[in-house]
C-alpha cells in the first residue's frame, strides 16, 4: 500500500483503536488523516498552523496533537477538523524538539534548552525545567527528545548538548 502526500511528511502515526487510521504531519503547514482502506484522499485535512508540522501524536481516540515550527501546538478534534486549544510558551522555529504524551499531559522541548510541560486544558506551560547554563535565547542547544516513564510522573529528557534528564513531576 502507497499513501500519496502533496507535501513531504514530517510525522506519522496509527490511530490509537482504529488501525486503518493513520495521522500524517507535513511540511505544508498541514496535517491529514488518511483511511488506509480508501488512502486516495484523506479523511480530514487539520489547517492552522503558520510553518512545519514536526509531530503528530493522537491523545485520545477522537484527539490528535500536533507540533509545528510555528512555537506552537495544537490539539484538533479530528473527527470534525476544529482547533480546539492552541498551546504556546515553548521557542519550536527551526529543529524538531522533543514531543510525548501521557493522559492530560504533554511535554515538549524548546529551542531555549529546556522543557515545557503543559496540561492540555490550559493554554499555558505548567511547568518549565532549563538544563542550565545555555539557557535562553541565545543557546544553540535544544531539547530533541522526552518521554513519559510508564505508569509514573517521570520524564526522560535529551538535550542536542548530549545531557539526559530524568524529572519528577511529583
Amino acid at each position: 500500500l502507497t499513501v500519496e502526500t502533496v507535501a513531504n511528511v514530517c510525522s506519522v502515526q496509527y490511530h490509537p483503536t482504529n488501525f486503518h487510521y493513520i495521522a500524517v504531519g507535513c511540511s505544508d503547514h498541514q496535517a491529514y488523516v488518511y483511511d488506509l482502506r480508501q488512502a486516495n484522499q484523506p479523511v480530514v485535512t487539520l489547517s492552522g498552523h503558520k510553518r512545519a508540522i514536526s509531530y503528530a501524536a493522537y491523545s485520545k481516540d477522537s484527539e490528535l496533537l500536533t507540533a509545528s515550527t510555528d512555537n506552537t501546538l495544537r490539539i484538533w478534534n479530528v473527527q470534525s477538523g476544529e482547533s480546539k486549544r492552541v498551546l504556546s510558551g515553548h521557542v519550536n522555529q527551526k529543529h524538531f524538539v522533543g514531543l510525548a504524551l501521557k493522559d492530560d499531559w504533554v511535554a515538549v522541548g524548546s529551542e531555549t534548552n529546556e522543557l515545557f510541560v503543559y496540561n492540555k486544558a490550559l493554554d499555558s506551560p505548567i511547568h518549565r525545567y532549563s538544563f542550565g547554563e545555555t539557557e535562553g535565547q541565545n543557546s544553540h542547544h535544544f531539547i530533541s527528545a522526552t518521554c513519559w516513564k510508564p505508569r509514573s510522573e517521570m520524564i526522560l529528557c535529551a538535550s542536542s548538548d548530549g545531557n539526559l534528564r530524568v524529572l519528577s513531576l511529583e
